[in-house]
C-alpha cells in the first residue's frame, strides 16, 4: 500500500454487534420470577457502531474491520453501516461465527441494563489486516478487545496499535468498563501509546483509585504523555494535556431520557473534530454537545446526535463552529 495515502479518518477493529433496545415497562431492578412487559423492541447497530455512525454523520470517514456472522444479523447490520455512509468492504463473514446481539434493557426512568456476549470475538483477520493502518489517519483502540488477552482481537489489537504508533498516526484509547482485567503490560503500553485518553470517572476511579476526575488525570498523567478525556456526565468533560493545565469545558443540560451510547457519541464527535485539526476547546464542546444530544434520545445505533441535532446544542448555548463542519451527505 501506498504510505502516504490516507483515504480514512480512523479504522475501528470491531466485533459488530446488534442492540435488541427493548423498552421495559416499570423500573428496576427486576425481581427474580416477576414478569415484566416489553412496551417496545427493535435493533440498532450497537458496540462501536455508535461511535462511527457520530463520526460519520460529522463528516468522518470510517474504515471497520472484523468478522460478521453469516446470518441475518450480519446482513442487517452491513446494511444499517451503508445507510449511514461508513465503509463496509473490511467486514468479513467468518465461519462458525454468530454476530453478537446485546440485549439493552431500558426502563421508564431511562436506567439500562445489558445482557449480551462480549467474548465472541474470535476473528483472527487476515494477514494484511495491520497494512490498512497505512490508509488512516487514526486507530480507535477500545479496551473491550484487550480484556481477554488469549483471546486474537488482543494481539490483532496490539499489532495495529504498533503499527498505528510507527506511522505516527492518532491513537485514540477507551479503557471501557472492563479496564480492570486488562492486564498490566498491555494496559501499560496501550497508555503510552496512545494519542487520546477518554475514559469516564467510574473507569478512571478503576485505573487510579481515585473517584475526582481531575486528581485521577494527575495520577494518569505520570503514565502517559495522551490528552486525557475525562467524562462527566452533565458537569462535562475534564482535559488535561502534557505542559498544561487541565480545566474543565461544561456540558450541557437537557432533558434526560437515555444515557446509553452517551460516551460513545462524546468519543465519536471528539475524534472527528480533532482529525479537523480544531483547538481543543472546540473539539471538546461538539464531544460534549453530541454526550449531551444523545442522552435526550432513547437507544443506540441509528438513535445517535445526528449533525442538525449537536449544532442545534451549540448554538442554543451560543457556541460557534467552524466552517469545515458539514455532515457526510454534503
Amino acid at each position: 500500500m501506498d504510505k502516504d495515502k490516507k483515504t480514512y479518518d480512523i479504522l475501528v477493529l470491531t466485533a459488530s454487534t446488534v442492540d435488541m433496545i427493548i423498552e421495559m415497562e416499570g423500573t428496576f431492578p427486576v425481581e427474580g420470577g416477576c414478569t415484566r412487559r416489553i412496551k417496545a423492541s427493535h435493533p440498532e447497530p450497537g458496540g462501536e457502531g455508535n461511535l462511527m455512525i457520530v463520526c460519520s454523520r460529522m463528516g468522518g470517514k470510517i474504515l471497520p474491520v472484523g468478522p460478521l456472522g453469516n446470518d441475518p444479523y450480519g446482513s442487517w447490520l452491513i446494511e444499517a453501516y451503508r445507510e449511514q455512509g461508513i465503509e463496509t468492504a473490511y467486514l468479513k463473514t467468518a465461519e462458525n461465527y454468530q454476530t453478537p446481539v446485546a440485549n439493552c434493557i431500558i426502563d421508564e426512568n431511562g436506567t439500562h441494563s445489558f445482557i449480551s456476549t462480549i467474548d465472541s470475538s474470535m476473528f483472527v483477520g487476515w494477514e494484511k489486516t495491520t497494512e490498512l493502518m497505512d490508509i488512516c489517519k487514526g486507530f480507535y483502540l477500545c479496551g473491550y478487545h484487550l480484556s481477554d488477552s488469549k483471546q486474537p482481537f488482543c494481539s490483532l489489537s496490539m499489532n495495529l496499535l504498533r503499527r498505528a504508533s510507527r506511522l505516527k498516526r492518532e491513537v485514540f484509547f477507551d479503557p471501557g468498563p472492563l479496564c480492570r482485567k486488562i492486564e498490566p503490560d498491555i494496559l501499560e503500553e496501550a497508555l503510552k501509546s496512545a494519542t487520546v485518553i477518554a475514559l469516564n470517572h467510574e473507569e478512571a476511579e478503576a485505573l487510579t483509585g481515585c473517584a475526582d476526575p481531575a486528581a485521577a488525570s494527575e495520577i494518569l498523567r505520570r503514565r502517559t504523555d495522551a490528552l486525557l478525556l475525562l467524562k462527566a456526565g452533565a458537569r462535562g468533560c475534564y482535559a488535561s494535556s502534557v505542559g498544561g493545565e487541565g480545566r474543565w469545558y461544561p456540558g450541557f443540560r437537557v432533558p434526560l431520557v437515555d444515557t446509553m451510547g452517551a460516551g460513545d457519541s462524546f468519543l465519536g464527535a471528539f475524534v472527528y473534530a480533532w482529525l479537523q485539526k480544531w483547538d481543543l476547546a472546540t473539539c471538546v464542546a461538539w464531544a460534549n454537545a453530541a454526550g449531551a444530544a444523545k442522552t435526550a434520545k432513547l437507544g443506540t445505533g441509528t438513535q445517535v446526535p445526528t449533525f442538525d441535532e449537536i449544532v442545534a446544542i451549540l448554538k442554543k448555548n451560543g457556541y460557534n463552529f467552524p466552517d469545515t463542519a458539514r455532515p457526510f451527505s454534503q
